[in-house]
Parts: structure tokens; sequence; C-alpha cells
């Protein structure tokens, strides 16, 4: 059952964008931004031994703004909820660039423990790339949020974003790949 609440979860949170543009066009906004930091806080309660303290610290600027946006009126905080997201990831990134291990070092040393000192430079290079892609997904979705029609940035903030972070997740894999064998 918890399985298929985490599911259900995950499926709500992708989907954010879309329920956002739908709850905007056709319900109270303030409604949708109590239901939607329930659903967030929901998340949380369930996965917070599962997922790492940061994670959890996102979700919990997530719920504050949504319960923000929801209290003061302004539906502009739900749009901005990306934004938020984005910021968190990037600082969280840029911040294990600084103290080290970063990142993508510690998440390849769960498959590779012993991880060569050519692997952790590379990681570091990696980790700066997320770094570029949260910092201009964050000021992109900014810019959707605060110029355009909510049709731009639900197909922004829930399309595009993910078919960016996708192809940049498939071509870092590919580009490893190529790097692994050139160094065996």
């Amino acid at each position: 059952m918890k399985v298929f609440v985490g599911v259900i979860l995950a499926i709500l949170t992708i989907a954010y964008p879309i329920l956002v543009f739908v709850g905007l066009k056709h319900l109270n906004f303030q409604v949708l931004a109590m239901v939607l930091a329930s659903v967030l806080a929901l998340k949380l309660v369930l996965q917070r031994k599962a997922t790492s303290k940061v994670f959890n610290c996102v979700l919990g600027v997530g719920i504050s703004f949504l319960v923000l946006s929801s209290a003061l009126n302004l539906p502009l905080g739900m749009l901005l909820y990306p934004v938020v997201i984005n910021a968190c990831l990037l600082l969280v990134f840029g911040a294990s660039l600084r103290w080290k291990p970063c990142i993508i070092e510690r998440l390849a040393r769960l498959s590779e423990p012993d991880l060569p000192p050519k692997g952790v430079l590379y990681t570091e290079k990696v980790t700066k790339v997320w770094c570029a892609f949260f910092a201009i997904n964050m000021l992109v979705s900014l810019y959707t949020a605060l110029m355009t029609p909510i049709e731009v940035w639900t197909l922004y903030n829930g399309f595009i974003a993910y078919i960016a972070m996708g192809l940049l997740f498939i071509g870092e894999w590919l580009v490893r790949i190529k790097v692994r064998q050139q160094h065996d």
C-alpha cells in the first residue's frame, strides 16, 4: 500500500504544472494550493526516512511556498514553485562543489566505491553542468511565471523542462560510457 501511495504521489508531483493549469483555469486556486501543499506534506511524511535531508528540506520549502501563496491570495506563488525547486537544487549541487564530495561523486560511489581520481574530476564537471542546468531552468521558469500566459508556463514547466532534464541525463550517460571506454 505504501508503494502504491508513493507512486500516486510521484505522479501528482510530476503532474504539478498540469494540476496548476487546470486549477487556475477552473478551480479556486487557494484550495488547490492547499491540496498541493497537502500532497507534498504527505509525500514528506511517507518518504522522510527513505530520502535525504536535502530532499526533505526542498519539499518543506515547496510546502511553505504553497501555503503562503494560498494565505496571501497570490496565485503567482504557485507558478514560482518550479523556480524555488530549481533554486534549491542549484544551491545543493553548488554547495557540494565547495564541501566535497560533490553530489554526483556521492551517487557514483554507490556503484563504484573505489572511484579513481579521474572519476572524481569527471563527477565534479558533471555536477557543474547540472548546476548550469538548474540555473538556466530556474531563470526560464521565472520568466514563464512572470511574463507569459499560463499556457506557456505549463508547456515549459510541465513538458519542456522534463524533456531537457531527460536529455541532459541521457547525454551525460552516453558521454560517461565514451569516457570510460577511453580510459579502460
